[in-house]
């Protein structure tokens, strides 16, 4: 994996990141930390930014704070948590960029009314969780319905769709230094 990263083309760490779901065992629970924990040291040791999938807040910030420095590039990947559960992250990680999620009665709608577009990247999260604007037959999500996930932001924040997907675009050039700008 660190040969991989080192290629100029590799733009960030991950997706990594704890996974409680379903029945798991303690093994399994201790296997993952384990493997988050050296993915982490990883990350900042090759200073990429990491992209984040967090279903256990309190044990992945914990782990997170034991080994990542406060200011590293941090893309919270798929985040549907509360306004609280986002100012958690922003107070340990000031740097993260939050990976807009829209379900079916959503928690994080406060939370992306809080967040700033420079705070915001949008995901479809191919191929699960289909966009709730989206209506029809869709089985899985694909990568073209990122533009659903932006109309829902912009309704939302009360924007014009061409700002959050402008904005939007920027903070990840800026995030992931593309150079897009």
């Amino acid at each position: 994996m660190r040969n991989f990263l080192q290629h100029p083309r590799a733009v960030t760490v991950g997706e990594m990141g704890l996974n409680y779901h379903r029945n798991i065992s303690e093994a399994q629970r201790g296997a993952q930390i384990a493997v988050f924990h050296k993915q982490l040291l990883m990350a900042v040791e090759l200073q990429k930014p990491m992209v984040i999938h967090c279903r256990d807040l309190i044990d992945c910030l914990a782990i997170m704070k034991s080994v990542v420095p406060r200011f590293h590039r941090i893309h919270r990947h798929c985040f549907g948590g509360s306004l609280h559960q986002m100012w958690s992250w922003k107070r340990c990680f000031p740097n993260t960029v939050f990976g807009a999620l829209l379900r079916q009665g959503s928690s994080s709608i406060p939370a992306i009314r809080a967040l700033t577009l420079n705070h915001m990247v949008l995901e479809s999260d191919a191929p699960y969780l289909i966009p709730p604007n989206l209506k029809g037959g869709y089985t899985e999500s694909e990568p073209w319905m990122v533009r659903e996930v932006a109309k829902r932001v912009a309704h939302i924040k009360d924007l014009p769709l061409a700002t959050v997907l402008e904005e939007t675009a920027l903070t990840a050039s800026r995030f992931y230094c593309l150079g897009l700008e």
